[in-house]
């Protein structure tokens, strides 16, 4: 394990990063926002997620990228719910809605950590009516490492009934962290159903079956291949920003991505995971990993989670953590050597 000084933060503090390896997987890891900063493949030495050189360019560039977010990630519609009768209202930071969190949500804070020579404790206490949301929350983020990849595990721990639902929100790209796209990798998931957007991005209504939509991952398919489709809900993400139900429960499959020489197959015992395309990067980035600058749909992100504004749906789990109550959700990474048309073992 290795700790060094990651920059200070535009309030001043004094961030860190920590990277722990093993024979195939080497991650480095900030305590600012609990963030992924690098996961490199050792049999390829390949970087396979985009990220800063130091902590202002998570504050200034790319927000969110590579963050732990919470206390909710994704969209509340109009930042508004209720839970127990009670109205809460939550910061609006994107167009009329709340997204990940609120203003200054879990992804813009210093956690505590604690690290260890395979895995990293990260730990963020959250109180009462912290960006408008009910309940002291206690919340470790733990990254370990695995034979062949990496895992993050969400844990929170309630002293009074709230909402608790964390991502990871890693950008990735199976051919570096400088590739000018994504679109070349091959998606493929079980996914039967989808969530439908609005323009401002907002998930809303019932679930829609992916049969004969650009949404249909079910058989392989390049994530550029249908991205610019005469639809709807396409055009109203610009691109695919769209949350998709796996079948099933516990520990399974979400989805997996391939390039000409890599598989990465992400698994989670979450209902789904939310596919963004990365549409609104802008290449604008100046402290970006080995220069790289991070183009529009340069990167892919698989953000394992509950279903989007579920508080507000009638048919989706709302993700209430009760008074007194510890869950934990947890996603992994399985990383192996050949791609399109290749099945790791």
């Amino acid at each position: 394990m290795e700790c060094r000084e990651f920059g200070t933060t535009n309030e001043g503090l004094q961030a860190r990063l920590y990277t722990i390896r093993n024979q195939n997987i080497e991650l480095s890891l900030s305590d600012f926002g609990a963030a992924l900063v690098s996961a490199v493949y050792r049999p390829l030495n390949r970087d396979i997620v985009q990220g800063f050189t130091e902590v202002k360019g998570y504050q200034n560039e790319v927000q969110y990228m590579g963050c732990s977010v919470g206390r909710v990630c994704n969209r509340i519609s109009k930042g508004t719910f209720t839970l127990n009768g009670t109205v809460f209202h939550v910061p609006v930071n994107n167009g009329p809605n709340s997204l990940h969190g609120g203003l200054i949500g879990f992804s813009d804070r210093i956690w505590d950590a604690e690290p260890h020579e395979d895995h990293i404790i990260f730990r963020l206490f959250s109180k009462d009516g912290d960006q408008g949301y009910p309940g002291d929350l206690h919340v470790q983020a733990v990254y370990r490492l695995l034979e062949d990849g990496w895992s993050v595990t969400y844990t929170g721990t309630a002293e009074a009934d709230t909402l608790f639902s964390m991502t990871n929100h890693a950008f990735f790209n199976l051919n570096g962290p400088c590739s000018d796209t994504a679109l070349d990798h091959v998606i493929q998931t079980d996914a039967d159903h989808f969530r439908r957007v609005d323009p401002d991005g907002q998930t809303y209504g019932h679930a829609l079956s992916v049969e004969g939509t650009p949404f249909d991952f079910r058989q392989p398919h390049l994530l550029g291949e249908r991205i610019d489709a005469d639809d709807e809900f396409i055009r109203n993400g610009n691109g695919y920003d769209h949350h998709f139900e796996v079948p099933g429960c516990g520990m399974r499959t979400m989805v997996t991505c391939r390039n000409n020489d890599l598989t990465m197959e992400v698994r989670s015992d979450l209902p789904g995971f939310h596919l963004y395309s990365s549409n609104f990067l802008n290449g604008d980035s100046v402290h970006g990993k080995q220069g790289g600058v991070f183009p529009y749909r340069s990167s892919v992100c698989f953000e394992t989670q509950y279903v989007p504004d579920a508080v507000n749906l009638d048919d989706a789990e709302t993700p209430l953590l009760k008074k007194g109550e510890t869950r934990s959700n947890t996603t992994e990474y399985h990383l192996c050597t050949g791609g399109i048309n290749h099945e790791c073992q």
